[in-house]
């Protein structure tokens, strides 16, 4: 149980973050929060780039800085700040 919640222990959740809040990286070397996935698509959309990642069939997506040089099928690694995620019942 996790207090101030309705989430119940072996119950599932589904996980919220907002995509400025996800760092992502070509050579992340956190290893907490972190997923491993490939670059579906990246857009450069001035004052960012939007990069959409593929995790295990799910889609994420990310806000990176505008200097970003991703491509499509490349590997990264998304960290997911545990004080930015939000947790919700499933």
């Amino acid at each position: 149980e996790v207090a101030g919640t309705d989430l119940n222990p072996g119950g599932g959740v589904h996980l919220a973050i907002r995509p400025e809040d996800v760092l992502v990286e070509e050579n992340q070397t956190s290893i907490s929060n972190v997923l491993d996935g490939r670059v579906r698509t990246s857009m450069f959309m001035g004052s960012y780039t939007v990069v959409e990642i593929e995790v295990d069939g799910s889609l994420l997506i990310a806000h990176a800085p505008p200097q970003t040089n991703l491509r499509r099928g490349d590997s990264v690694r998304a960290l997911l700040p545990r004080d930015r995620l939000l947790v919700l019942s499933a």
